[in-house]
């Protein structure tokens, strides 16, 4: 199953939304709350979660393995309330999965 993302008609449906990003070497993925916009940005906070591995398989159509992990998002943010952890551009929002729930299975 294919998570897809989400395309909202306004910023302001995005905001307080949960989105899932690639961590930037891959393995895992991050969950981050979203908490304004700018004109050209979105603002960021990271999410704390509990990542475990699932299981590993090999994909015959990649010729790799392929792990799945499962996730759960806590209701807390990484990092004081008054830092904001990332921040990107408006226009890319919509790549990213927008998640409802707190347990999230994916594989990498």
């Amino acid at each position: 199953m294919e998570i897809t993302p989400l395309v909202y008609d306004s910023d302001e449906e995005y905001i307080n939304q949960i989105i899932m990003i690639p961590n930037s070497d891959g393995a895992l993925n991050s969950f981050y709350k979203i908490i304004r916009f700018t004109d050209k940005m979105c603002h960021l906070k990271k999410m704390k979660d509990e990542t475990i591995l699932k299981k590993t398989y090999f994909n015959k159509e990649d010729i790799r393995d392929t792990n799945i992990y499962e996730a759960k998002i806590l209701k807390e943010f990484v990092t004081p309330e008054n830092i904001i952890d990332k921040r990107i551009r408006k226009i890319n929002i919509k790549k990213y999965s927008v998640i409802f729930v707190s347990f999230v299975q994916y594989e990498i």
